[in-house]
């Protein structure tokens, strides 16, 4: 009779090591299954993120070249026009915001005068959901010396040549997300207060990277006065 108590309790001990042993493996499978949906769920929201801003940064460059193109000479030309600003100031940006309402650029190159974005501020997202800001610089390529880089003469004829003569333009569009990333609207801000070009550590793409924010920037040339070419 001992024996056989004996026995039926070892068995019991059996069973509920069994049981304990496949309820951890099965815990562990659901916290693995669990862990792989979780990271594809950040994955798909990443593909996601990248893809929205680089549609925004991409709409940014064409806003710039429609803006351009369809407006009068005059504007463009003009004395605070795009075009007469980075041409009388090589190497300087003249930076934009564009919103829902449309693209509002700077009339001049002063650093008070720039029209950057204001992440505070619900209007200066281009979204409409107040996620996506984006900001555009305007600038004409400079070379090493500091002068503007030449333009590949096409022709002869100053008909087609507004303002004198054509004029090499390089876009720079970025779209930030700040409710992505780590970096606050301030930071972000001082970030897009940057050049584009200049000295390594100290540009919009450098600080942004630096500072874990969620950004995407598309840069566009394009060249400007020969009719045909843009």
């Amino acid at each position: 009779m001992t024996h056989e108590m004996s026995f039926s309790r070892s068995q019991r001990g059996v069973a509920l090591i069994v049981t304990l042993f496949i309820l951890l493996v099965v815990t562990f499978m659901g916290l693995v299954a669990m862990r792989t949906g979780l990271m594809q769920v950040a994955m798909a929201t990443n593909s996601q993120v990248s893809v929205v801003l680089f549609q925004n940064a991409d709409a940014g460059t064409g806003t710039v070249e429609n803006v351009i193109n369809s407006s009068s000479m005059a504007y463009a030309n003009g004395p605070t026009g795009p075009i007469t600003l980075i041409k009388d100031n090589p190497g300087a940006e003249v930076v934009g915001c564009l919103t829902k309402d449309g693209l509002v650029l700077a009339t001049s190159v002063a650093a008070a005068d720039k029209k950057k974005c204001d992440l505070d501020n619900n209007a200066q997202y281009v979204s409409g959901r107040n996620v996506v800001a984006v900001q555009v610089a305007v600038r004409t390529p400079v070379d090493a010396s500091g002068k503007s880089q030449s333009v590949i003469n096409y022709g002869t004829d100053e008909s087609v040549l507004p303002g004198g003569g054509g004029a090499l333009v390089a876009v720079y569009s970025t779209s930030v997300m700040p409710a992505f990333g780590s970096a606050t609207t301030s930071v972000i801000e001082g970030c897009l207060n940057l050049p584009h070009e200049g000295t390594a550590g100290n540009t919009v793409t450098d600080c942004l990277t630096t500072n874990n924010a969620s950004f995407q920037t598309v840069v566009q040339e394009f060249v400007y006065g020969y009719g045909g070419y843009k």
